[in-house]
């Protein structure tokens, strides 16, 4: 009879003990087990595109790129400039357009996002300048973009510049935000 005594005491005392070991190990754990779990974080990150970066898309146009300043002296000039993120997919969140802007022209930048096993592709976001300024440079930003994800397993990414030919107009370059 002490026995059955003494295991009716033991058996509480053994199940608590298992809820306690079990809460440690299971899926709700909470200290040391819980930070063992990697964190998912995005990081934001800054990519510029310099003047250097374009080259003119067609011809009929004289320019001048120096590298760090691009500008176009007559004609209807176009250009585009290749697009390479470090990271396998990232999400644009805004892109800002760097440029002398002092005439009645604007500016227009497209960031574009190509599909080469498809043949297709898509104006993601479109940029222009506004009014005009002797201000040098000034900084004119979009973040509506869409879509947003570029996966460089299926995607290209690049921008097109449509600047105004003229001596009141320079292009210094893109800096395009993203997340990875």
């Amino acid at each position: 009879m002490n026995d059955m005594v003494s295991h009716k005491r033991l058996l509480p005392v053994l199940l608590v003990a298992g809820l306690i070991v079990a809460g440690a190990v299971g899926p709700g754990a909470t200290g040391s087990e819980a930070s063992a779990v990697a964190e998912a974080r995005t990081t934001i990150h800054t990519m510029v595109v310099p003047a250097a970066a374009f080259v003119p898309a067609f011809g009929n146009f004289e320019y001048v790129n120096g590298g760090d300043e691009l500008s176009t002296l007559n004609g209807f000039p176009g250009y585009v400039a290749a697009v390479h993120f470090p990271y396998p997919e990232v999400t644009i969140k805004r892109i800002t357009l760097y440029a002398h802007d002092n005439g009645s022209g604007d500016f227009t930048v497209h960031l574009g996002r190509s599909r080469p096993a498809t043949g297709a592709g898509a104006i993601i976001a479109t940029l222009q300048s506004s009014g005009q300024s002797t201000t040098d440079s000034r900084a004119f930003t979009t973040a509506a973009i869409s879509p947003r994800v570029v996966n460089s397993a299926y995607h290209g990414v690049y921008l097109a510049l449509f600047p105004p030919a003229g001596p009141t107009y320079q292009f210094y370059g893109v800096v395009i935000r993203y997340a990875a």
